[in-house]
């Protein structure tokens, strides 16, 4: 929408997990399709279908960003096959509900093609809430710039983690973000312009002096 500045919601949940499919590893020149057990191909559907079910959740993220073949040889249909799965939500219920939509179809899809599959958990984070009074300060803060938009910011969640989950612990966590005109992040050509990063310290700067006022 061209806004300079945005409020954060909240920060997204997050599971990871560390996926097996099994299936049987078998010379490619004797197997017939309808003999094969291909685990390759089994974590292949299964990665499109985490995609689909993604998709259709405005909230939740999956992300299939390792993913690996035993025994890995040109002539061999793959037994075994390793994939992550990032999952994110802006809230715990709605990410471990998808979760479980997942898993039974990853049952559906392995079941049809005589395979296994088994699941890691590796890390899971909650999501934390940022505090409604720091979202009206950061958003007055955010009014008080002048910048593109700044009347009314919109008012989005981090899909990215970040070190306000540990505060969050402890205190009330709130947030701004700044644009990026690529909309690119934890890349080497992630960028803000100048002017863009001197609107963020005064809403900062703002938000700070609002909240002094609430507190008093």
């Amino acid at each position: 929408r061209g806004e300079a500045l945005a409020v954060v919601s909240s920060i997204a949940s997050a599971r990871r997990f560390q996926l097996v499919v099994e299936g049987e590893a078998r010379h490619a020149g004797g197997t017939p399709y309808d003999m094969r057990r291909d685990a390759l191909l089994g974590a292949s559907e299964a990665a499109l279908a985490i995609e689909r079910i993604c998709r259709t959740e405005h909230h939740i993220i999956g992300t299939v960003g390792q993913f690996e073949a035993f025994p890995g040889a040109v002539n061999i249909v793959p037994g075994e096959t390793h994939f992550s799965l990032d999952l994110r939500g802006e809230f715990d219920g709605e990410r471990d509900r998808v979760f479980d939509e997942i898993s039974r179809e990853l049952d559906g899809i392995m079941g049809r093609r005589g395979l296994r599959w088994r699941s890691r958990e590796v890390h899971n984070a909650a999501a934390v809430m940022c505090a409604p009074l720091l979202q009206d300060v950061v958003r007055e803060g955010i009014g008080a710039t002048g910048a593109p938009g700044a009347s009314d910011p919109a008012t989005i969640f981090s899909r990215a983690g970040h070190d306000a989950m540990t505060i969050g612990a402890i205190t009330d966590v709130g947030m701004l973000f700044l644009r990026n005109p690529d909309g690119i992040s934890h890349h080497p050509d992630e960028a803000v312009s100048a002017a863009d990063v001197a609107a963020g310290i005064r809403a900062l700067a703002e938000s700070v002096v609002l909240l002094g006022h609430e507190r008093r």
